[in-house]
């Protein structure tokens, strides 16, 4: 029996905010080489989750081990992160944000840069291109030093259908050339569906359980009610599939 090693894992892990919302005693694990879907609507807590991860916000409870080390200044190298919102800098052109945090990070094989599709003869500033360029620049300069990890935050989200299939197609080949580790977040099922090996569901700041994408495609309970949510003995969510 193979023990795959853990990238990540959390013991309940909490933050929450003045208002209420936040996360509350999330745990769980992705394992090396695993493509982990945090699945959920708006507010179910997964960009704070996210962030709490890459340490932009400080968890107020619980523990966080990165690589089996409780010490993540000490493995967050190894880790890549693609916000929501594109970062821009000023008036940097795709080449230039490039240049500008390899200093920092490194820099990253040419094969990587030649599937993003990125054109670094574009003069014009990042914040200037279309959102689904300047998340592919943030995607560059997430590969740099070449993770094992990479954290997407609701990478499809403003993208048409052809931007996600080339997004889609990105990240297969990291996962699958590259055995880099993937932890995504998203609403949409449909897509989601078609890269994830496990799923966290949540909702309301909470985990509310985890499947393998065999496990949730064979699920007995599962049928559909009038609101058109996925109904199980477990929990209720409704994935953007069509027909449901």
């Amino acid at each position: 029996m193979i023990i795959l090693e853990t990238a990540l894992e959390t013991a309940g892990l909490t933050y929450v905010f003045p208002d209420g919302n936040g996360i509350k005693n999330i745990a769980f694990q992705v394992k090396r080489g695993e493509i982990y879907a945090l699945y959920g609507g708006h507010h179910a807590g997964k960009s704070v989750l996210l962030q709490t991860i890459i340490g932009t916000l400080r968890s107020q409870a619980g523990t966080l081990k990165l690589f089996g080390n409780i010490d993540y200044q000490k493995e967050r190298r190894r880790i890549g992160f693609v916000p929501q919102k594109p970062v821009t800098i000023g008036s940097l052109s795709p080449a230039d944000m490039l240049r500008y945090f390899s200093s920092v990070f490194g820099t990253t094989e040419i094969h990587i840069l030649d599937i993003l599709h990125l054109n670094l003869k574009e003069k014009k500033a990042v914040r200037r291109l279309p959102l689904s360029t300047q998340r592919l620049v943030n995607l560059a300069v997430a590969l740099l030093g070449n993770p094992d990890m990479i954290i997407l935050d609701d990478p499809f989200s403003g993208l048409d259908k052809g931007e996600c299939e080339h997004l889609l197609s990105v990240l297969n080949y990291l996962h699958e050339i590259n055995h880099t580790t993937l932890l995504i977040s998203g609403q949409d099922y449909t897509l989601l569906s078609r890269l994830a090996s496990k799923y966290g569901v949540m909702a309301d700041g909470k985990l509310l359980c985890e499947l393998t994408a065999g496990e949730l495609k064979e699920l007995p309970a599962v049928h559909k009610d009038k609101n058109s949510t996925i109904r199980t003995g477990y929990y209720d969510f409704k994935p953007a599939v069509p027909g449901f």
